[in-house]
């Protein structure tokens, strides 16, 4: 590099072998490796230093209990719209070329899962949720 500055080769491995996971296996998770997950991600960076997280670990029967409610709620209401966020997560409007990056990243996920396009009975936001609970995660 320029300037005689190196790099970290475990930051160049963790970001290099970065990976969107979206299906779970139905194993616990060690509590120390949650813990552990939990001390790092506490020094993760947010915008202006907001901070907008709060963490609870449910196990057990209390996880159980939760996923029960969580998907009985979301098939309850799936007709209605979701509720109103805190704040907004997202840009209203998105710029090029994000647009049409998001739209194609989108596009290819719900393909891979079977989800056209405009399917309200499987697609939109919160059916992450479902299916979460469907792969037991939350149960």
């Amino acid at each position: 590099m320029a300037g005689g500055a190196t790099v970290d080769s475990g930051a160049l491995d963790a970001l290099e072998g970065r990976s969107s996971v979206r299906g779970y296996l139905d194993r616990p998770v060690p509590r120390q490796l949650v813990k552990r997950i939990l001390t790092a991600a506490a020094r993760a960076p947010s915008g202006n230093n907001s901070q907008p997280w709060r963490v609870h670990v449910l196990t057990g029967s209390a996880r159980a209990r939760i996923g029960d409610v969580i998907l009985a709620a979301r098939q309850a209401n799936h007709d209605q719209a979701d509720p109103a966020p805190e704040y907004d997560y997202y840009p209203q409007d998105w710029p090029e070329p994000y647009r049409v990056r998001r739209r194609t990243n989108g596009l290819g996920l719900y393909g891979l899962l079977g989800i056209q396009k405009g399917d309200k009975a499987m697609g939109g936001r919160g059916d992450e949720v479902v299916e979460l609970a469907r792969s037991n995660l939350l149960r």
